[in-house]
């Protein structure tokens, strides 16, 4: 099992995200994925996906708070299977 940016994944695994992303959060809830891949470049912000095996199991994304030393999770989710 490993942890891999978002921008690491092949086209089906970001698919497999993507498709974890939407079933998890409601729309009013989520930024269009579009947005998550393009603040993959952002060192302030940290978009994994949890693969094993070449299957993708989970997502997390998290911003760096620059007020205090810490991390905030903003989503993460799991898949049913």
């Amino acid at each position: 099992m490993q942890y891999l940016a978002l921008s690491k994944l092949r086209a089906e695994q970001t698919e497999a995200v993507k498709a974890i992303y939407e079933e998890a959060f409601a729309a009013w809830q989520r930024v269009p994925f579009e947005i998550l891949l393009q603040a993959d470049t952002d060192p302030s912000r940290l978009q994994l996906a949890m693969v094993d095996g070449g299957e993708v199991l989970a997502l997390a994304v998290l911003s760096r708070l620059k007020s205090v030393a810490w991390w905030f999770l903003e989503y993460c989710a799991v898949t049913k299977a």
